[in-house]
């Protein structure tokens, strides 16, 4: 597959791909300009992966070539599922030779699709587990006057600005860190001693949502 002629050509339109692998239906949208020179793209197709983590493999893996050559724009990848059985939950991911990242979860029939910033494989995989939320433990820190929770996700990983935090109904500012995974909130001013609540929504990339209601008290 060439997506070089038709940017060459100065054509405004991306480069519509639909081609069958082995059976395994696969669509590329390449824009203009998306490779640094004249490229040819090739296709091959590789076992089922095995499952990482929280994600199981739902089609093989087609693997786009050169390998990890660089794009000028991000092109489009969609792979058609043939997964039966329990839906949804299904993200595109890539390899880039030691682990599995997130590219997307587009759904469009039975589709899914993501954007490449380089040419690598590429698969599907299902991602039914919602995170898991943790308190820390104290919950509450004085000193700080912030709120902490743990985000347990080891599938798709998590949408940092779907997660929410409230106390006692009231919406608190709150930040993720990464480097713990704990999403911090910052209170305005000091809890007074007794009983509070607060309710902690986190959201994954596959569409997966988890609520938690915690009560704690301070002293």
């Amino acid at each position: 597959v060439s997506g070089s002629e038709e940017t060459d050509r100065g054509d405004s339109k991306p480069v519509e791909v639909a081609v069958e692998l082995e059976g395994q239906p696969l669509m590329m949208s390449i824009p203009p300009g998306a490779t640094y020179d004249a490229q040819w793209i090739t296709l091959e197709t590789e076992p089922v992966p095995s499952p990482v983590s929280e994600l199981e493999p739902v089609s093989p893996v087609i693997r786009l070539g050169p390998w990890a050559a660089p794009l000028r724009e991000r092109i489009r990848v969609g792979i058609k599922s043939r997964s039966r059985g329990r839906g949804g939950g299904l993200v595109l991911c890539s390899f880039d030779g030691e682990s599995w990242s997130y590219e997307g979860a587009e759904l469009k029939g039975n589709t899914v699709s993501g954007t490449l910033s380089r040419l690598e494989a590429v698969a599907i995989f299902r991602d039914t587990d919602p995170p898991r939320i943790i308190p820390f433990s104290p919950l509450y820190n004085r000193d700080e006057n912030t709120l902490r929770v743990h985000i347990q996700e080891e599938g798709a990983g998590v949408v940092w600005p779907d997660l929410e935090m409230n106390l006692e109904g009231e919406t608190v500012i709150a930040e993720w860190d990464p480097d713990s995974r704990s999403l911090v909130g910052h209170l305005r001013a000091a809890l007074p001693p007794g009983e509070h609540e607060i309710q902690v929504v986190a959201a994954d990339r596959a569409g997966n949502t988890s609520r938690k209601k915690v009560t704690f008290l301070v002293r």
